[in-house]
């Protein structure tokens, strides 16, 4: 058995390149068993905890006031990307380490105008196999404006950069991360720009009448992607438009099966490519 505790009070890093982590407090206790052998099956959930999840009287017991990075839209200049808010740290959090499984009840972060919050987060360690190691957590994304992280000129063509959303993930085993990973993620507010990237991620060969057709005509609500064996099931959720009624448009949905995570992952950083470089007019030139 491996038993101690870590403590960190009021310590600061600055890298000399607009990183800075600002007071910095831990006070982490841990129990370690080299002999434990045997892996219990703690990760059971669903997407009623998105709504039944409830965080009761919580410690935390490691804060981070704020943090600073290079501006990516800036040069020279820093961002206070993560930093205080409602009277808590910029961070926060209650964890602990205990029977070799981490558990961390709570841990809210306000960042970009908006709230992270991670909560029922279980990873574990159990004899250290990762074919028996397992993982759970709900990640609730509350108004996080992106608009901050993307250049001015581009920002200004941006009418709404808040995305809210709610990610439910698991798996049983982390021998294959990414195809033993299960899970939901619902992206319920997103403004129209974003929205229409997201169905150029989602559905990156479609062709140039559809991407109309969405651009123009529909109004995007909701992405809800259903994650099963590295692979997502994705529904977009829409309502006509003018001319989508104009039209006669028929359905309310699009649905995109067996998209494979990685492919996902790739067509995403493309995307943000796009924004940060301010090149999306040639991007989506290209797609035509």
């Amino acid at each position: 058995m491996i038993s101690g505790k870590l403590l960190v009070n009021n310590f600061y890093y600055d890298n000399g390149n607009f990183l800075r982590i600002n007071n910095i407090n831990l006070d982490f206790p841990f129990d370690h068993n080299l002999r434990f052998k045997k892996n219990l099956n703690l990760i059971a959930a669903n997407k009623e905890r998105l709504i039944k999840n409830s965080t009761g009287d919580l410690k935390f017991n490691f804060t981070i006031d704020s943090v600073e990075i290079s501006n990516p839209t800036r040069l020279k200049e820093p961002l206070k990307i993560i930093y205080p808010g409602g009277g808590f740290s910029g961070l926060s959090a209650a964890m602990r380490y205990k029977d070799n499984v981490f558990e961390m009840p709570m841990m809210q972060i306000f960042m970009l105008n908006g709230l992270v919050s991670l909560q029922d987060t279980v990873f574990n360690v159990g004899s250290g196999d990762s074919t028996g190691m397992q993982y759970r957590m709900l990640i609730q994304i509350k108004d996080i404006d992106l608009k901050q992280l993307i250049p001015e000129e581009k920002a200004k063509s941006i009418t709404d950069g808040k995305i809210s959303a709610d990610m439910l993930l698991s798996a049983a085993s982390l021998k294959n991360f990414l195809s033993d990973t299960n899970g939901y993620v619902s992206i319920y507010k997103i403004g129209k720009q974003f929205a229409q990237q997201g169905v150029k991620i989602v559905m990156p060969d479609s062709s140039p009448l559809l991407n109309i057709i969405v651009d123009e005509w529909t109004i995007i609500h909701k992405f809800d992607f259903e994650i099963k064996e590295g692979l997502a099931y994705v529904k977009i959720l829409y309502s006509k438009g003018f001319f989508g009624n104009i039209i006669g448009l028929d359905g309310n949905e699009i649905v995109q099966e067996r998209r494979p995570i990685e492919e996902l992952f790739q067509k995403a950083g493309e995307e943000v490519k796009i924004y940060q470089t301010g090149n999306l007019q040639s991007a989506d030139n290209n797609n035509e």
